[in-house]
């Protein structure tokens, strides 16, 4: 859990810093007449919003597997692919022993 929230943090960061710099002073430099190339980058907002999405979200999920009693690793996967198996962002791994 760690982990993820961590990475979360830094993909959070990186989308603020993607939008801010880049997508921002696109819009000024056109606004001024200062002709500017569209700039591409990585979007990981389908990945934000797999995560932050609530109720359903991974951290909603993670929030409330803690809260019930018995909870389990098991129980959390079976809610996340229930919930999010045709979004583009989820990916469902093989288990490994």
């Amino acid at each position: 859990l760690e982990q993820l929230l961590i990475n979360y943090a830094n993909e959070r960061l990186q989308q603020f810093f993607n939008v801010y710099i880049f997508r921002l002073e696109e819009q000024e430099c056109r606004s001024e007449g200062v002709e500017c190339p569209k700039l591409e980058f990585a979007d990981n907002s389908a990945v934000m919003s797999l995560l932050e999405s609530k109720p359903t979200g991974v951290l909603s999920l993670v929030n409330e597997e803690v809260l019930v009693p018995n909870a389990s690793d098991t129980n959390l996967l079976s809610k996340m692919q229930q919930s999010h198996r045709a979004h583009s962002a989820f990916k469902t791994m093989p288990r490994s022993q």
